[in-house]
C-alpha cells in the first residue's frame, strides 16, 4: 500500500479524536509534509542547488537563510509554501538575493555556520 494511502485511512481513524482534542489542522497537514516536503527538505535543496551553481558554501548558506526569513516575515509556514524564489545562484527556484540592504542575510551567517559539513 502506497504511504499516502496508508496515511489517509490514519487520518480518517484519527480525524474525531483530533477533532476532540482541537488539532485536526495539524493532523491534516501530515498530506502537506508527503506531498511536498518538509522545510529541511527544502532548504537542503536550496543549499545543494546553490553550490552546484558555484556558490560558496557561505553563500548557499545565506540563500537558504533568505528563504526562511521570507517564508517567516510573510507569515507562511515554510512546510506548507515551498515555493521557491529565484536568485542569482539558483535561477528559478531560490530565495531571495544575497546581499540584502537591510543586513538580513549576512547577519544570520554566524549562526548557521555551526551547521557542519552541508
Amino acid at each position: 500500500m502506497p504511504f499516502a494511502q496508508w496515511l489517509d485511512q490514519v487520518i480518517e481513524e484519527a480525524t474525531a479524536d483530533a477533532v476532540a482534542l482541537g488539532c485536526l489542522n495539524e493532523v491534516l497537514h501530515c498530506r502537506a509534509i508527503v506531498a511536498n516536503g518538509t522545510s529541511a527538505d527544502a532548504q537542503l535543496a536550496i543549499y545543494h542547488r546553490a553550490r552546484d551553481k558555484g556558490a560558496e558554501r557561505e553563500e548557499a548558506l545565506m540563500a537558504v537563510n533568505e528563504w526562511l526569513a521570507e517564508a517567516t516575515l510573510e507569515g507562511d509556514d515554510p512546510e506548507q509554501k515551498l515555493q521557491l524564489r529565484k536568485t542569482p545562484y539558483l535561477g528559478a527556484a531560490g530565495a531571495g538575493v544575497f546581499d540584502r540592504p537591510d543586513g538580513l542575510a549576512r547577519a544570520a551567517i554566524p549562526m548557521l555556520s555551526g551547521i557542519g559539513s552541508l
